[in-house]
């Protein structure tokens, strides 16, 4: 089916289907139709259309179809000398493949020729009637290269058609092929041949419908505000006839509105735009149903929002109206309820919390202390709390860590020539000394102050009366080593009388931690005192006999 509408004037009431034998008018037949393959041989022809108003009888009037190939002078290729086309028909020459379309799209009476063409697209055709020229397809005597080619039409590898509005045939060649004809499909696609160009009437009529808002411009000059359907245009068709035009016009009107709108702080309309305040002047053109202009006029109350800041300053936790509880400070928070005008009331919370402070006041006495509470401890305690206001003006919780120590009871012992006294933190004699034991240097009263943990004891005394009593000898080369020991200490001394012999060893404290008696000895003394399972320090050796008594200090270190 060929795209394209052609017009063909007829300049007789009734058309003649019998055999033309009167001179023919000229360029009767023209060249409706060409196919050109470069892929092979086939397919290869032409369609030829009677555009005359007359039936040619072939036997009478034969056709010629001349080739010219590549800028040669045509020849003669093709003699048509039988067979009668009628007006507005089509003949078909061309390879064996068209033939077989023909008949496959049910186009059997087309009038068909067989013809093994050979041209290609760089060859010129001259189609004859009676000797006459009819149409001319190419250029004759020029060659092209390989075909003629312009605007996507080509005579080469392409099916082609002609154009709408051409009736006429081409005494004279052409170089641009796009002037007559138009690409139908590829030089494999036989898609339209045997179809002969639509002609339709000279003199045509028409409606042209239309549709406008509020006015319509038409095209004979006049401006019409109503519907119309009785005007009418006289234009001339491309045939050069006249066409009448009938109006069909529908006048549908614009129309107008007001958007009424309240809003809190913004509103966005149609229009795309955000407006922050009162407005009655912003207009928005949308198109109504009937597809005309509907202006809306916008009418925009704005009404505002609150703000408030809650500003509240609490100890270690608080609840606020949003039900939550805090317990750092806060800034951020938000709660947001209605206005009186039905916006926006966005409360936000601006909070210190400041935090309450505990400590423990560690506190050392002697048998008894008063608290900063006003009670008076006479034990050690770790429960005791007392609450202050710190500087933030939160809970200062103190927790009282006692200590109570008993003050110690001071008690001097004599030990061998040594005075010891009860053992402690620090001591403080009569003579100014500062250790445990001191040795007396004359008789009389002396007397110790121990401090145990901080605590004084009260006044220990004891009276020396023994001073100025010379140890007797005895015994002889008495030896002790090591001294200091860390664990043994070895004791050697020699008895040259026989007598009775005591040997014991003393703690600071008096107490006797090793005894050993012997009667009636004679001769050498020799004993391993082994300490080492006793606590490190001060500890006395003491030799008794019938003719007195032998102290010395043994230092376990």
């Amino acid at each position: 089916m060929k795209t394209f509408i052609t017009t063909l004037l007829i300049t007789s009431s009734s058309i003649v289907t019998t055999a033309q034998t009167a001179p023919l008018p000229a360029s009767p037949i023209i060249i409706s139709q060409y196919i050109e393959t470069s892929l092979g041989s086939t397919p290869k022809g032409i369609e030829l259309w009677n555009v005359s108003d007359v039936s040619i009888d072939f036997s009478i009037y034969p056709l010629t179809v001349l080739k010219g190939v590549n800028g040669a002078a045509p020849s003669t290729d093709v003699i048509v000398n039988t067979g009668v086309i009628a007006p507005e028909e089509v003949l078909v020459i061309g390879t064996s493949d068209i033939g077989t379309y023909l008949t496959n799209n049910g186009l059997v009476s087309v009038l068909y020729q067989l013809k093994a063409f050979t041209f290609n697209g760089d060859d010129a055709l001259i189609i004859m009637i009676d000797g006459d020229t009819s149409d001319v397809f190419g250029e004759p005597g020029i060659d092209p290269g390989s075909s003629w080619s312009a605007n996507g039409v080509s005579t080469k590898n392409q099916n082609i058609s002609l154009v709408s509005g051409v009736v006429t045939g081409d005494f004279n060649g052409w170089s641009d092929p796009s002037i007559r004809f138009t690409n139908t499909a590829v030089g494999t696609d036989l898609t339209g041949f045997g179809i002969a160009p639509i002609v339709v009437p000279c003199t045509n009529t028409g409606t042209d419908i239309q549709t406008a808002c509020d006015t319509y411009i038409w095209i004979d000059g006049n401006t019409y505000t109503t519907s119309n359907n009785t005007a009418t245009h006289i234009l001339t068709n491309i045939a050069g006839c006249d066409s009448t035009v009938t109006l069909d016009l529908t006048i549908n009107t614009s129309n107008t509105g007001t958007d009424i709108q309240t809003a809190c702080d913004t509103y966005t309309w149609i229009d795309g735009n955000t407006y922050t305040s009162n407005n009655t002047t912003a207009m928005h053109t949308l198109i109504n149903v009937f597809g005309c202009d509907s202006v809306v006029t916008l009418d925009l109350t704005i009404n505002s929002s609150s703000f408030y800041t809650d500003t509240q300053t609490e100890c270690d936790i608080y609840t606020w109206i949003d039900g939550v509880t805090y317990t750092a400070s806060n800034t951020t928070a938000t709660f947001t309820t209605t206005n009186f005008i039905g916006c926006f009331y966005v409360a936000t919370l601006n909070l210190t919390v400041n935090n309450s402070t505990s400590s423990t006041d560690v506190q050392t006495a002697c048998d008894s202390y008063t608290w900063i509470d006003g009670n008076t401890y006479t034990t050690s305690n770790t429960t005791a709390t007392h609450t202050l206001t710190n500087s933030v003006d939160c809970d200062s919780i103190i927790t009282l860590d006692l200590t109570i120590t008993e003050s110690p009871i001071a008690t001097i012992s004599q030990v061998g020539a040594d005075l010891s006294v009860t053992l402690g933190d620090t001591y403080l004699w009569s003579t100014t000394e500062s250790s445990q034991v001191i040795t007396p240097d004359a008789n009389g009263v002396y007397w110790c102050i121990v401090t145990v943990n901080g605590c004084v004891s009260d006044t220990a005394f004891f009276d020396v009366n023994y001073v100025g009593i010379s140890d007797a000898v005895i015994v002889n080369d008495l030896m002790i080593y090591p001294n200091p020991s860390d664990d043994v200490f070895n004791v050697i001394f020699n008895s040259k009388d026989r007598q009775s012999v005591d040997v014991r060893i003393l703690n600071i404290l008096g107490e006797i931690i090793f005894v050993e008696s012997k009667t009636d000895f004679i001769g050498e003394y020799n004993h391993q005192f082994n300490l080492k399972d006793y606590s490190k320090g001060l500890y006395f050796l003491e030799i008794k006999t019938q003719n007195g008594r032998s102290t010395k200090k043994l230092i376990l270190q």
